[in-house]
């Protein structure tokens, strides 16, 4: 293949996959509204306490990709409406760490079982087949930008499921 025809491949595949991120994020603030909002940087703290147990502003700052100020400001309304505890960090009396509290535990089921319903609807018409193609390409894909083109040597799964989990908001 010529190598514009290759380029425009390529050009094709991140316009399609721009387009697939937009239209996940707009799903998922339509089913983060109600009485239990939340943004979908807030829904991203709370899945990462999940996972992780407790954190302190400056990893949730690095986690999102933002200032040490916007985390806090984020903490600070998930603190609010008591989805998250301060506590005073058990080696170091100056970092407050952060976790979920009982009712974030709840919003975060209740959000799990409206996702993966809402998946199994949107993917009826796909078969397994199709599901496990497009996941290894989509595999394949993201481990490509990552890597910048690099040969594989073999994949590092755990950097590669912290990924997938931060992109897509998964377990």
């Amino acid at each position: 293949m010529e190598p514009r025809g290759r380029d425009k491949l390529i050009e094709s595949l991140m316009e399609s996959a721009l387009e697939l991120a937009r239209a996940v994020k707009l799903e998922t603030e339509k089913h983060l509204s109600g009485p239990n909002r939340l943004t979908l940087s807030r829904l991203m703290v709370l899945r990462l306490l999940a996972r992780r147990g407790t954190s302190n502003v400056r990893d949730v700052a690095a986690f999102l990709g933002v200032s040490v100020a916007d985390a806090s400001g984020i903490i600070d309304k998930l603190v609010g409406r008591k989805l998250l505890h301060r506590v005073e960090s058990k080696s170091d009396r100056r970092i407050r760490e952060v976790s979920l509290t009982p009712t974030a535990h709840q919003l975060l089921a209740d959000y799990e079982k409206a996702r993966k319903s809402l998946l199994a609807e949107t993917f009826q018409n796909c078969s397994s087949e199709e599901l496990r193609h497009a996941s290894e390409l989509l595999d394949r894909v993201s481990w490509c930008v990552a890597h910048r083109g690099r040969p594989s040597n073999g994949h590092d799964e755990s950097a590669q499921a912290e990924l997938y989990w931060a992109i897509a908001g998964f377990e």
